[in-house]
């Protein structure tokens, strides 16, 4: 298998025309379903404005260098793939505390335009909705004294950072699973009391609000099981994993997986979850079928982030030091719960993205 990344020509992505565009994008991912496309992961630079690019055993493949002309950039946030796999969407902190959104083309590495970030933005979560091509994020007061409410944000690249904001509860967004491709979203908030939170993306609205069972819960991480029936919701300070029925939104099971769970990713071909611990460096995988803890690994430094594979077998999660330094980024086989490659990453780099991945565009021929 060639692990080239492809260079694609999004000299029209922006501004060409729309029809054209979608006739390519649909030939493309014809061709794609005829034959295996290579996997590559991303993973943003931030104190070289690169971009990483390794293949799936984690073999440098090539580095994609933007310029960004409008002050230092701080850490890296979040990175996700859009435009059919054809551009990355970096976001960033910045010293000043204006953080900004950065486009970059995949082919050349070309900053296409960006997205400046002001009052005081939740770092995580981000998520890209491949779907209606929109990017979810979220603001929040700049302290905890503040009594504005926090407000969901949906930006449509494509539409000259068109956005619109909801507000959505009190406290803090801290997880967000999307249902049916992004037609509802949950989203789990850390405040008193914590809440979750039901958004239909469509109308731009707020379907309904629960707290039942979120007691001295403070939510980390929150997603939907592979049959989109049972929202797991992370409870970072009783380490308890809900098991929330996704319909009513009541509390139906719960497993104790320990404090410290700030992110939850779930297989979509088994009923298995991962969970990462920076606090104590450690990964766990979840039996959610049994409800137990099947597996435990070490890292050496705190994880960061983490995506799975498009099959779910592999997860590549980054690892970096307390204070912002050196880190890795590791190839982690979830069936036998082992970590079976790592590459260095410089100081700054920590988010990550992978194409084709599980929530990348498929082709359904029913």
């Amino acid at each position: 298998m060639s692990h080239t990344v492809p260079r694609v020509d999004t000299s029209t992505t922006r501004r060409g025309n729309p029809q054209a565009t979608g006739v390519v994008l649909a030939v493309g991912l014809a061709l794609a379903a005829c034959s295996p496309q290579p996997i590559w992961i991303a993973v943003a630079d931030s104190s070289n404005q690169h971009v990483m690019l390794f293949d799936e055993t984690l073999a440098h493949v090539d580095t994609r260098a933007f310029e960004y002309r409008d002050g230092p950039l701080g850490h890296s946030q979040h990175v996700h793939v859009s435009n059919g796999g054809a551009a990355l969407l970096l976001g960033f902190a910045r010293h000043d505390g204006n953080d900004v959104i950065l486009r970059v083309r995949i082919a050349d590495g070309q900053l296409v335009d960006q997205w400046p970030i002001a009052k005081q933005p939740v770092p995580e979560p981000w998520m890209y909705l491949h779907a209606s091509r929109t990017l979810v994020g979220f603001y929040r007061p700049p302290s905890s004294a503040d009594s504005t409410p926090a407000s969901l944000s949906l930006v449509t690249p494509d539409r000259d950072w068109a956005e619109d904001r909801l507000e959505i509860c009190h406290g803090r967004p801290r997880g967000l699973a999307s249902f049916n491709r992004g037609e509802r979203l949950f989203v789990a908030c850390d405040g008193e009391p914590s809440t979750i939170v039901e958004i239909d993306t469509a109308r731009r609205r707020v379907v309904r609000t629960s707290s039942e069972g979120l007691e001295a819960c403070r939510p980390g991480d929150a997603a939907l099981s592979r049959t989109q029936g049972i929202l797991f919701v992370l409870c970072e300070e009783s380490g308890k994993l809900l098991f929330k029925d996704r319909v009513t939104l009541r509390t139906i099971d719960a497993v104790d997986v320990g404090a410290g769970a700030r992110a939850l990713l779930v297989r979509p071909d088994r009923p298995e979850a991962l969970l990462l611990f920076p606090d104590r460096n450690e990964l766990i995988v979840v039996d959610l079928a049994v409800q137990s803890v099947r597996a435990r690994m070490a890292t050496d430094f705190p994880p960061r982030d983490a995506t799975l594979s498009g099959s779910g077998r592999v997860a590549y999660v980054t690892t970096s030091r307390q204070n912002g330094g050196e880190g890795a980024i590791l190839m982690v086989d979830l069936a036998p719960a082992e970590i079976t490659a790592t590459a260095s990453l410089p100081a700054g780099a920590s988010a990550l993205a992978l194409w084709p991945g599980p929530e990348s565009p498929k082709l359904d021929w029913r």
